[in-house]
């Protein structure tokens, strides 16, 4: 009766993450992860590189239903974000699943330490600029400090200069999915550093601390780009 009871309960969430330097897709059930694939041999289109990878996760994990289906709204490429949403609708059509997403920067968010309050985010594409956001730890949720900006290290020393966060160098961390060059300038050699490629598990543990909604319309910053 048990064993019943928990086969009607369980749940079975997809995770999808692409950027230029990474694309995985992960697993997971209530309890444990079921699979998970990732490469930085990236296809000329990152859609045909995810769209293989889950083809290698099916093929391993024989599934006959997906609840929930996780990835990041942004912001990034304009095509990989809206390759990424068909790709997510096309699998939710099937297995009739939800769509939830979560930003870039709260998976940026789950390999910081636990020991920082602030947490300075910089995230990369493809673009020259850099995108930024700052966190504040407040009782073990990360809580919106700087609204979400875009541009190069004089933006970041304004920001810095603003919020006077030389005051809490002590308590701040940055985050960052790579080595950036901008990361070596000397306004910022006094705060620590945490670098590491965000991946499909982050965009999931995002999502089960309560980060992810299901506004599926990408985040977009520069008027170039549409807009709705």
């Amino acid at each position: 009766m048990l064993k019943l009871l928990y086969q009607k309960i369980i749940m079975v969430f997809l995770s999808l993450q692409s950027s230029n330097s990474c694309v995985s897709v992960s697993l997971h059930d209530n309890v444990n992860l079921l699979g998970y694939f990732a490469t930085s041999k990236i296809e000329k289109k990152q859609s045909e590189s995810l769209l293989q990878l889950l083809e290698n996760l099916f093929l391993k994990v024989k599934i006959k239903k997906i609840d929930k289906i996780y990835l990041s709204r942004g912001p990034g490429s304009y095509t990989s974000l809206r390759a990424q949403l068909a790709i997510a609708k096309g699998i939710a059509l099937v297995f009739n699943s939800t769509i939830e997403t979560i930003t870039t920067f709260d998976a940026l968010l789950q390999n910081g330490s636990n020991s920082h309050k602030y947490f300075f985010t910089i995230f990369k594409e493809n673009r020259p600029e850099y995108y930024f956001k700052i966190f504040k730890r407040v009782k073990n949720r990360f809580v919106e400090f700087t609204k979400i900006s875009s541009g190069d290290i004089s933006v970041i020393q304004t920001i810095i200069e603003k919020h006077k966060l030389f005051f809490y160098r002590d308590k701040l961390e940055i985050i960052a999915d790579m080595n950036y060059e901008i990361l070596r300038n000397d306004c910022l050699k006094e705060f620590k550093k945490t670098l590491r490629q965000i991946n499909a598990k982050d965009i999931f543990r995002a999502s089960q601390k309560g980060m992810s909604n299901d506004i599926i319309e990408p985040i977009y910053l520069f008027s170039h780009y549409a807009k709705k």
